[in-house]
């Protein structure tokens, strides 16, 4: 007879960049990056695999085989995609069974798992006698998305796509993911697990890291919706705005040189953040019955002091610029 063990699947730990995994938080500014936790302690932050029958099965089976073809998801305080369980079950299933003590086997699972575009990271299969076996894991968070055939695809922090299209970028909590693109035309053919490959798109996603880092959630709630187009990221000067960011409402935002150049004469990451930061502040203050000069439709960040235009001078400057609602997506 042939008896089925249970298979147990912790957590190593959240995405060192995902939204409260490693990220500061907006007050103290200070975070933890994530580590290795312990069995007992799993559970915390990844979630847990359960796979094969009840262990009063197991112990009346007498037999030693994982059956891989029923699981469930316990536990987790990271945010999921809630169609990823259902794939990792099928994906599970898929896999024949196999002996528990077969160590070839256990590293063969390990890299079946790893297959899965939303796992980031897959640790060994630790035998635990008579319940089955746990594997230590770690999920990937979206940090942003991009616009595709067929809806949105969201991005972890390495540029991984992740599998599930969606009709709009979600938010996660308060926060909704910052869009990047252009994509071009080939890229509806880029699958879940493929990377973002192009300069400009891993610039964007370097500009969406820093959003990040550097805002918290009131401040993300201010700035709504927003897409990010580094496409002359590496460019920025005085006279080329180079990253552009579309906010909601049409307005647009010259962000400079990516914060991947790392140049000498750049303003400082966290000042252009607090920058916009206190601009989107402006527009609430406007919007709350503030004086009418509080509104604005572009904002320069390039300077240690951004500039702000209102319509007729952004309508002027930006008579030349390419739409990024076209290329990026935001409007779909």
């Amino acid at each position: 007879m042939a008896r089925a063990v249970q298979l147990d699947f912790s957590s190593i730990g959240p995405d060192p960049h995902s939204p409260g995994g490693g990220r500061r938080s907006k007050k103290g500014r200070s975070g933890s990056p994530w580590f290795l936790r312990t069995l007992l302690l799993a559970l915390g932050a990844g979630g847990a695999w359960y796979l094969g029958r009840a262990r009063e099965e197991v112990r009346a089976a007498g037999f030693q085989l994982i059956e891989t073809d029923r699981s469930r998801l316990d536990g987790g305080r990271t945010w999921r995609d809630g169609r990823w369980e259902a794939e990792l079950s099928a994906h599970l299933a898929a896999m024949a069974p196999f002996e528990a003590d077969s160590t070839g086997a256990r590293e063969a699972l390990r890299a079946w798992l790893s297959e899965l575009s939303f796992l980031a990271e897959v640790g060994e299969a630790e035998v635990l006698w008579p319940d089955g076996l746990r594997i230590a894991v770690r999920f990937r968070s979206p940090v942003a998305a991009v616009s595709c055939s067929g809806g949105y695809r969201l991005v972890a922090s390495d540029g991984t796509l992740l599998s599930g299209l969606w009709t709009a970028p979600p938010a996660i909590g308060e926060r909704y993911l910052p869009v990047i693109g252009p994509l071009g035309p080939d890229f509806d053919r880029s699958i879940p697990g493929d990377k973002l490959r192009e300069i400009h798109h891993q610039d964007a996603l370097d500009v969406a890291l820093s959003m990040w880092e550097h805002l918290g959630s009131e401040e993300f709630n201010l700035l709504g919706r927003i897409a990010i187009d580094a496409s002359r990221g590496r460019s920025g000067s005085d006279r080329e705005p180079g990253v552009r960011l579309l906010l909601e409402g049409g307005r647009r935002v010259w962000f400079g040189r990516s914060p991947a150049t790392n140049e000498p004469g750049s303003v400082p990451i966290h000042l252009k953040w607090a920058g916009l930061s206190r601009a989107m502040q402006l527009l609430d203050e406007a919007e709350h019955g503030a004086e009418e000069q509080s509104d604005w439709s572009l904002l320069d960040l390039r300077w240690d002091v951004p500039d702000l235009y209102g319509l007729e001078e952004a309508n002027e400057l930006l008579s030349s610029e390419v739409g990024p609602e076209q290329s990026v997506g935001l409007d779909r």
